[in-house]
């Protein structure tokens, strides 16, 4: 199973994909002013170090924000 996972807070917005519970990649970016922006950049990302060819082939993606960052996937 190929899952992800994003966090996107005031600094920094935190991405990681796992297969079988194993991580495939992770990334670290600087939070932009739109949240969203943030999140879509950073799981772009970890989906294409991880060999994907879209966020599609996630199987489930899970969210955490903070009360004033809200993105797509959180």
């Amino acid at each position: 199973m190929i899952v992800g996972g994003c966090d996107v807070g005031s600094a920094t917005g935190k991405a990681v994909v796992m297969k079988d519970g194993e991580i495939v990649s992770y990334d670290i970016i600087p939070s932009t002013t739109k949240p969203e922006i943030t999140a879509r950049t950073v799981m772009d990302e970890v989906v294409k170090k991880a060999g994907l060819t879209s966020i599609e082939d996630l199987e489930y993606i899970i969210g955490h924000r903070i009360r004033e960052a809200q993105g797509p996937f959180c």
